[in-house]
This record gives C-alpha cells, sequence and structure tokens, in this order.
C-alpha cells in the first residue's frame, strides 16, 4: 500500500474535492492582433518617390504579457533625365523587431493531473513529476533585432548601343537575444539539487555589400545582331557573433544584464568572406535563325590559399531555330516552333565553409593557469574550386501554335 500511495500520488496525497483545466488556466486568453500600415508617394516625370511604413504586434493565447511586434519603413526613389540617358533607382528599408516570449509550449501541459498543486507548503514550486507550468511562466526569452537592406542601380547610356551599368547592395542585421532562467524555475535534479539564477545571451551580427558594373553594348552587324557585356563583381561578408552564458546571478533582477554573474561562458566567431570576379559575354544573332554564344569569367574566394583562390571558367553554347528558316515558313499551322540547341562549360563553386585552408584552434582546458588550445581543423593549402564539367544536347518543339511541346536533352 505505501508503495501504490507512492506511485499515485494524485489518488492518495493530492486533494480529492479540488481541481484544474489546464488548458483553461494557462490558454484561455485572447490572442491580439495589430496591424497598421501607410503609404505616401508622388514626383514628377523625372522623379517618383513612395514612402511606406507599417507595425505589427501579435500576442498569444497563454497567461503573461508575450508577444511579438514589428515596425519597418521603406523608401523607393526613381528618378530619369530628361533626355533618358540617365537614371538610378534606390530602395532603403529598416526594420525593427522584438519578441518577449515564454520559453516553452504551454499545450504540453494538457495531460497534467487535475489536482495536480502548484505549489508546496513552503511556497516553492511542486517538482513532483519533474515539470511545473508556473516554471515556464518565469523563464522568458527576449529577441531584439535591426535590419537594414539597401540597394542602388545606376544606368548611363554612352552612346547608341553603349551603356554603363551600377547595381550595389548593402545589408546589415543585427541580433541580441537573452533567455532568463531564474532559480526557482528549474528542477532540482538529485545530481544537482541547488539551482542558480541563469541566464543566456546572443549578439550576432551580419554585414554583406555587393558591387556589379556592367559595360553593355549592342550592335546591328551584317544580318545580325551582336551583343557584348563586360563586367565585374565585388562581393564581402562579414559574421560577428557571441554567446555568453552567465551563472549564479546573486539576484533574479539582475537575468537581463550581462554584468552580475558570478561566472560566464564565453564563445564567439568572427568570418569575413570575400569574392571577386571579372567577366565577359558576346552573344550573336544572325537572323533569329542562329544564335552563339560564349562566357568567359575569372573569379575569387577568400575560402582558398594563395595559390587557388582564382579559378577560370566558361561556356560556349549555340541554337538554329530551323522554323525560322523558309522551308517552314509556310508550314507552321503543325510545326510553330522548333530549335537545336547545344552547349558546353565549366562552372565552379566555392560553397565551403570559411577558413578550412588553415589549421584551426579553439580555447581547451585550464592547464597550470594558462588556457590551453585544441585543434579543429587541419591545414590543407591544396584545397580549391570545386569544377563542374557539362554539356547539353537538346531538341525543343512546338506544335499547333504551341499548344502541344516537346523537350528532349542529353547532357
Amino acid at each position: 500500500p505505501t508503495a501504490a500511495m507512492a506511485g499515485a500520488v494524485d489518488l492518495f496525497a493530492w486533494s480529492q474535492t479540488e481541481g484544474r483545466d489546464w488548458q483553461k488556466e494557462y490558454m484561455d486568453g485572447t490572442a491580439q492582433y495589430t496591424n497598421l500600415n501607410a503609404t505616401l508617394q508622388g514626383g514628377d516625370v523625372r522623379t517618383r518617390m513612395l514612402l511606406s511604413t507599417g507595425y505589427n504586434r501579435q500576442t498569444t493565447v497563454a497567461q503573461g504579457d508575450q508577444y511579438n511586434q514589428r515596425a519597418s519603413v521603406r523608401l523607393n526613389v526613381d528618378h530619369n533625365s530628361l533626355d533618358k540617358r540617365f537614371g538610378a533607382t534606390a530602395t532603403v528599408t529598416y526594420s525593427y523587431s522584438e519578441s518577449d516570449m515564454a520559453r516553452t509550449d504551454f499545450a504540453q501541459y494538457w495531460n497534467l493531473a487535475p489536482n495536480r498543486p502548484l505549489y508546496n507548503a513552503n511556497g516553492g514550486l511542486n517538482w513532483s513529476s519533474m515539470v511545473n507550468p508556473e516554471a515556464s511562466l518565469l523563464q522568458r526569452y527576449i529577441g531584439k533585432s535591426n535590419s537594414f537592406i539597401s540597394n542602388l542601380n545606376l544606368h548611363y547610356k554612352l552612346s547608341t548601343g553603349l551603356e554603363l551599368r551600377l547595381n550595389s547592395g548593402f545589408n546589415r542585421t543585427s541580433t541580441n537575444q537573452n533567455a532568463r532562467i531564474p532559480a526557482i524555475s528549474q528542477f532540482p535534479a538529485p545530481q544537482n539539487p541547488i539551482t542558480t539564477n541563469n541566464a543566456n545571451f546572443g549578439i550576432i551580427d551580419n554585414q554583406f555589400y555587393s558591387v556589379e558594373p556592367q559595360l553593355n553594348y549592342n550592335r546591328k552587324l551584317s544580318k545580325g545582331d551582336l551583343n557584348l557585356l563586360l563586367g565585374a563583381t565585388f562581393q564581402n561578408t562579414a559574421h560577428i557573433s557571441s554567446s555568453i552564458r552567465g551563472e549564479r546571478y546573486i539576484n533574479p533582477q539582475l537575468l537581463g544584464a550581462i554584468p552580475g554573474a558570478t561566472s560566464y561562458v564565453l564563445t564567439g566567431a568572427d568570418t569575413k568572406y570575400k569574392y571577386n570576379s571579372v567577366f565577359a559575354r558576346a552573344t550573336y544573332n544572325w537572323e533569329q535563325k542562329y544564335i552563339i554564344n560564349g562566357i568567359i569569367r575569372r573569379d575569387g574566394s577568400s575560402r582558398f590559399g594563395a595559390d587557388y583562390s582564382f579559378g577560370n571558367f566558361g561556356s560556349i553554347g549555340a541554337a538554329w531555330l530551323f522554323t525560322n528558316e523558309s522551308l517552314f515558313k509556310d508550314r507552321k499551322s503543325i510545326l510553330s516552333f522548333g530549335k537545336l540547341k547545344a552547349n558546353w562549360g565549366v562552372t565552379g563553386n566555392d560553397l565551403i565553409s570559411d577558413y578550412l585552408y588553415l589549421s584551426l584552434f579553439r580555447p581547451g582546458s585550464v592547464y597550470q593557469g594558462q588556457t590551453t588550445l585544441m585543434p579543429t581543423n587541419p591545414s590543407n593549402p591544396k584545397i580549391r574550386w570545386e569544377t563542374t564539367q557539362k554539356l547539353d544536347v537538346g531538341l525543343d518543339l512546338g506544335f499547333f501554335k504551341q499548344r502541344v511541346t516537346f523537350t528532349a536533352d542529353y547532357y
């Protein structure tokens, strides 16, 4: 009987006259949703502008003041000169979001015994089943995020058929996270019965910019159209992150601040990635019948050592639109479109982690008062661009004015 009573406290130890509907107790609130938007636009024949703002806030059905909210503003400006030779488009977007939520989903408590007490006689939380809904209300997650996204596109017509373009962008996002775990909200495990006030902090900052100048040339050459493109790409990505765990705060009211803990555990990352490229493309279209194009490019990446940071790639292709020949012009009621095509190319990618060509280390344990270093990655100075060669030969057909199409490819 004693063992049975110990294993069925809801029948023998807890009140038989009191009970709770846990879903109604913790998830019977009213979720509120607010969405506000405003837009202002105007301009003249040369310049047009649009300014828009927005605000959104959502709450939950759970107990406590829990919410997600976001505010944003966006500006678009488009300008063209009167002679149409110069044009510019700029877009700037800024947003701020904030979240203050419990760290646990209250739906998991639906099957708790209805007469389960939340507190002991001494006022502490009851941990008889190792969980307690009140603990979830005490543990909080607070996140704040800032985002700035901008783009600037310029074009200028130097002469007939010759145009200079510049596409650029700059983005930055920063995030601050704080998880607050007061001692009273933690289950006192037998191996660690004394709980402490702890907090986790996460700080992330990402920056990216890209600049792509291009020179585009078009002209009529004999019976065909020639298009030449010369361009370059410059990209830079920077990532900084840090994670801080503060332990044994004296006062739980200090869990929102990094200072105040007795000890800290810190980790972080600081990486930079650069990508540069120059490329040229030529396309010639003869009377919409014969098309040939070629691309050459030289790409450079900071993810490889000095001897292998650059790679050369390219492709060549040709197509014959045989239904534009005079033989087929009067027979398009059945075969309305036909094209033979072939291309060959070599592409490269650098989709690997940063600094793999270097010897990498991380902090280890403390030995005689000094922090040791532990290797995490052996150097590989010969790591290089991954290349893929591809050959593709195909046939495209269209029948009855493209109502029926057929495509066959060999690659």
